[in-house]
């Protein structure tokens, strides 16, 4: 982690899948098996790569087949507050957390096996890769959405 930045324990795998919904509302979390210390924009940034979705179109779920992306971004770091993170440090974060989920995807599939092989082998490195992709096509896009 950057030094000086303030780090927070947090879930880590906010997912669409890791959300209870009750009557249509989020009502809590389940899945703590990622949770550690990391910092706002990394956290955020895992955030926004669920539920935004930050991801090649070709690979969002139906739902989210009409989003405007640089929006929901806008709207994701206005209310997360910006006196908390700057729009240069989310999409810093954004940029790593992309390129280091391929190498940490790989790794879990191949030494802890389970779900982390099953998403390996249905795909997930093929996905990463066009996400990593994707968002340096569209980084300066975000970034003037973000102003």
């Amino acid at each position: 982690m950057p030094e000086g930045v303030p780090r927070l324990f947090t879930h880590r795998d906010v997912t669409p899948g890791n959300v209870v919904f009750r009557a249509g509302r989020a009502w809590g979390f389940i899945d703590f098996d990622m949770c550690a210390w990391t910092t706002r924009p990394d956290d955020l940034a895992n955030t926004a790569m669920h539920w935004v979705p930050m991801c090649d179109p070709v690979d969002r779920s139906a739902s989210f087949a009409d989003v405007c992306v640089p929006t929901r971004l806008r709207l994701l770091l206005d209310n997360y507050g910006r006196d908390l993170i700057t729009a240069t440090a989310l999409l810093d974060a954004c940029a790593l957390r992309f390129a280091g989920s391929y190498r940490t995807m790989k790794w879990y599939a191949e030494n802890v096996g389970g779900g982390w092989a099953r998403m390996w082998d249905e795909g997930v490195g093929d996905v990463i890769q066009r996400r990593v992709a994707w968002f340096d096509s569209v980084r300066a896009e975000l970034a003037a959405a973000l102003v």
